[in-house]
């Protein structure tokens, strides 16, 4: 019996990016990581994006999963509506579980106190530097480098990485 293919099989190589961006899909924020998207690929990064990279008729819980599973930066866009969102907290847990590296960009302020799943967000971000991008409030452009310069620095740590799992491979073949 031969296994049918699905459009996330077929995929999955063509899928790998370096960065995942997690967020509420609201329309404002929905603008926003689509203009993050494009900044962080003009710098010469690699972006997964759910809206632009899950193909039609594919199983978006796996492919949501493969691409958490590739990736080795998260970008979660922290908002009232993320931190209620089960979605965004288990895209948050998951790579934090997996040890990916975690970039948090805080679009706007939010109470990481008000709820359980807030707290729970608080606690896997609160020790990391977050880029701070809140529409008039903070510069854009002025975060985003920042944002770029940290991921290409941490970015060696992710080459690092890749090589020994490469050895790895080479050593068990």
């Amino acid at each position: 019996i031969k296994k049918m293919e699905t459009a996330a099989d077929s995929d999955w190589e063509e899928a790998k990016k370096e960065i995942f961006i997690s967020y509420g899909r609201e329309r404002e924020v929905s603008e926003f990581v689509r203009q993050l998207k494009s900044d962080l690929e003009a710098s010469g990064l690699s972006v997964w994006l759910d809206v632009e990279d899950i193909p039609a008729g594919s199983d978006w819980h796996g492919s949501i999963g493969s691409a958490l599973y590739q990736c080795s930066v998260i970008v979660p866009v922290i908002t009232q509506k993320y931190i209620g969102s089960r979605y965004c907290v288990n895209e948050l847990y998951t790579a934090d579980g997996d040890k990916k590296l975690i970039f948090p960009v805080m679009f706007e302020d939010v109470d990481l106190n008000s709820t359980e799943a807030a707290r729970g967000i608080k606690f896997v971000i609160s020790g990391i530097n977050w880029s701070m991008c809140r529409p008039g409030v903070d510069d854009y452009m002025t975060s985003v480098q920042k944002l770029i310069s940290g991921m290409k620095e941490k970015g060696r740590l992710v080459y690092t990485r890749w090589l020994i799992d490469l050895v790895l491979v080479v050593v068990v073949f």
